[in-house]
This record gives structure tokens, C-alpha cells and sequence, in this order.
């Protein structure tokens, strides 16, 4: 089934391919246009972006393994009920503890050092509150559920506290500028949990791969005890209701951009999960993680180590540098990301048939140039566009923009 509707999807897309290379082909052309070849190398990378790219993309290459590994032991059906859980748990993270961790990117590189204990305590706070609250919820919320929903439920609220409390904590390193340990903290929450995945995989199944994410992310924040480098300690009585506020008002537009962009980027899973099957939307989910994992990673590599220079850029409230930082920024990301959706989608069919199981790979083929391409305007979104209204404090607006989006992609699906 899944080889015949491969075959009549690709008989119906290839006329299509000619453009999307095209596209791509002359994007990068007008990019590096604006340079001498012999600059182009050095204009584009320096000792720390080349340290934050390496870690980032070491880091998802067990996510990347995770793929290679599970679509081989689970079938179409349970690898979509393991995503969807796995999804469920990031995307409650995004919009209540990511949220924070965004504010500490945009405040704490700025703050003052008399500013710093009182911001970190306060953050914590709400971190801390933002996590009893959901945890509850959805503890009361899985007793009027049949037992194998109950287990998700309970499931995606573990992976959710342990994925939030290591995220938050790598914000914190991030916005400190350490990618050495961004980097070792990230490849050993990811590494833990595809090893602990596997290993609990042979006795429990799904549920062990479930818990072996837990676990991996739980080792991963035992590991922050030897982090000692945060001079700041928790100081509750230096919570300050200003700035709560403040973080509120700043959290709070952001908070409905993730739920917008989940929508955008996970309406198509759960529609075809209602709409078909889960076995339909777990073959499109495997078809849609392999170049969303490899072209995120690459663009989250360069966004690492450029934000933080944005927002110094623009803090010196000097607009001829911030245009300056933020031109550097786009060329730099145009430049290493274009010739890669080219690559991948030019490598497609060895690509797939090798790293794919059987099961998901003729589907796969089929529609990765238009997920390359769907991912490639999606990352421009997040990791360019988005900078101007996150600096300029008005992410307010991105909530315009999500909406007319999320709604022509409900409409279309």
C-alpha cells in the first residue's frame, strides 16, 4: 500500500522538482554574490560558531539515530503513538517553561550583576510554579481516562518535568556563552535517552522506549550538580512582582506563538491520526522527521552562537550595527543551509532506502523535496524573522502572523 501510494505521489511531484531546485539554486546564487570567493569561508564562521554548530549537530545526531533505529524495531502505528507522546511532553514544555527560557535569553545577557540574583530567583519561581500546576492537571486529568491513555498521560507528564528542568538550565549556559558545556549537557540528554530506549525497548516495548527518554533525561540533570559555574543562588525572598509581571507580559505573547506553531508544524499528525489512521500518521511523521531533524539542527547550530550577538548588537541601540549583525546573520544561515536542503533533496532516494525502515521508506521518498522546502521557509521564520520582534519586544505581533498561517494550514490539510 504504502509503495503504491509512493509511486502515484511521485509521478504527480516530479514535474515539480526542476523548481524547487531552481528556487534554492538561485537564492544561493544572489547570497554569495555578494562576496569574493576567497572571503566567503572567513566571512562566514568563527571559533565559537563553529563550537556551538559541532555540538548542536552532534547532539541530534542520536535524535537523528533515534529515527534509524526505531523505524527498524516499531511498526508504522506504535512509532506514531511514541511521537506523538514525545511531541505532546515538548510542546507543553514550549508553552509554559519555554516561554521563561526565551525571557532568559533576551534579559540575562543584558542584565546588570546586581539585577542577575534577582532575575534568576524569580525566573526559577515561576519555572517551578509553571511545572506543579501542569503536573497536577494532568495527574487529575489521567484518572477519568482508559488505562493504556492513563500510562501516555502519565508518561508524557515525566518526560515533560525532566525535559523542562534540562532545557531551562541550558538557556541559563546559552545565554553565558559556554558552548563547551551547551554542548556536553546536550549530547548527554540525548545519547542517555536512545541508549536507555533501547535497552528497555527488548522488555517493555513502546512504554520502554517511553521511559528510557525519562531516564536519559533525568541522568542528563544529575550531571548539572558538577555545573558549578552560576555564581546566582535561590533566594525566594528576592522575588520581585514587577518583574514577574514583566516577564509575563514579555512570556505570555510567546506562549500563544508556540501554541500557533504547533499548530502550523503538528496539525498535519494528529489530522491524519483522526482523519485515517495512527499507522498513516506514523508513516508521515518518519517521512517528515529525517530533513526536519538534519536542516533544524544545522540552522539551531548558527542560531546559537549569532543571537546572542544580535542582542548586544542591538542593545548599544546603534541601528547601523544591529542592520549590520543582522545582515551578517542572514547571510550566514543562507549560506550553509541552501546548499544542504540541495543536497538532500539531490540524495533523497540512497538517503532514505539506507536509513529508513522498509515499511516507511517508499512513502518517505515521495514527499521529502516538499518537506525540505516546507522546513526551509519554517526555520527562516523562527530563526530570522522572528529576531527583529523578539529584540524589538513586540512578540505580540508573531501572533498575526501564526494565526493567518495556522489557519490556511488546518484549511488545506
Amino acid at each position: 500500500e504504502a509503495n503504491e501510494i509512493a509511486e502515484n505521489v511521485g509521478i504527480k511531484l516530479n514535474i515539480a522538482y526542476p523548481c524547487l531546485y531552481l528556487c534554492l539554486i538561485c537564492a544561493l546564487s544572489s547570497t554569495l554574490s555578494r562576496f569574493s570567493k576567497p572571503t566567503i569561508i572567513l566571512y562566514m564562521y568563527n571559533k565559537k560558531s563553529i563550537i556551538f554548530l559541532i555540538s548542536n549537530l552532534l547532539s541530534s545526531f542520536f535524535p537523528f539515530l533515534t529515527i534509524i533505529i526505531y523505524t527498524h524495531l516499531l511498526s508504522a502505528q506504535d512509532y506514531g503513538v511514541y511521537y506523538l507522546t514525545y511531541s505532546s511532553a515538548t510542546f507543553i514544555y514550549s508553552i509554559t517553561v519555554g516561554t521563561l527560557g526565551l525571557a532568559v535569553l533576551r534579559f540575562w545577557p543584558t542584565a546588570t550583576k546586581e539585577h542577575k540574583q534577582t532575575l534568576y530567583t524569580t525566573l526559577y519561581f515561576l519555572t517551578y510554579t509553571a511545572l506543579i500546576i501542569i503536573s497536577l492537571s494532568m495527574l487529575m486529568f489521567s484518572i477519568f481516562t482508559d488505562t493504556p491513555i492513563t500510562y501516555l498521560i502519565l508518561f508524557t507528564m515525566i518526560i515533560y518535568i525532566s525535559y523542562s528542568l534540562i532545557q531551562f538550565k541550558l538557556m541559563f549556559i546559552r545565554s553565558t556563552y559556554r558552548p563547551y558545556t551547551y554542548g556536553a549537557l546536550h549530547i548527554a540528554r540525548t545519547g542517555f535517552s536512545l541508549i536507555f530506549g533501547i535497552l528497555l525497548y527488548f522488555r517493555y516495548s513502546l512504554y520502554g522506549i517511553l521511559a528510557g527518554i525519562f531516564l536519559g533525561h533525568f541522568l542528563a540533570c544529575l550531571l548539572l550538580i558538577f555545573e558549578r559555574q552560576d555564581k546566582e543562588k535561590l533566594k525566594f525572598q528576592l522575588i520581585n512582582k514587577k518583574l514577574i509581571k514583566d516577564l509575563l507580559i514579555y512570556s505570555i505573547p510567546l506562549t500563544l506563538n508556540s501554541t500557533l506553531m504547533y499548530i502550523m508544524s503538528y496539525s498535519d499528525r494528529w489530522l491524519l491520526t483522526f482523519l485515517a489512521s495512527i499507522k498513516s500518521a506514523g508513516l508521515y511523521i518518519a517521512a517528515y522527521t529525517l530533513p526536519s531533524q538534519i536542516l533544524i539542527a544545522i540552522m539551531m547550530g548558527m542560531h546559537l552562537n549569532l543571537y546572542p550577538k544580535d542582542i548586544c548588537a542591538y542593545e548599544t541601540g546603534s541601528a547601523k550595527k544591529t542592520k549590520a549583525q543582522l545582515a551578517d546573520h542572514w547571510t550566514q544561515l543562507l549560506a550553509i543551509v541552501i546548499p544542504s536542503c540541495i543536497g538532500l533533496i539531490i540524495l533523497r532516494n540512497n538517503l532514505i532506502t539506507h536509513v529508513l525502515g522498509t515499511s516507511f521508506s517508499a512513502t518517505a521518498i515521495g514527499l521529502l523535496p516538499w518537506i525540505i522546502l516546507a522546513v526551509f521557509f519554517g526555520g527562516i521564520k523562527i530563526y530570522y524573522v522572528d529576531i527583529a520582534l523578539c529584540l524589538a519586544k513586540k512578540t505580540f505581533m508573531q501572533i498575526y502572523i501564526c494565526v493567518i498561517i495556522a489557519i490556511i494550514n488546518i484549511l488545506l490539510n
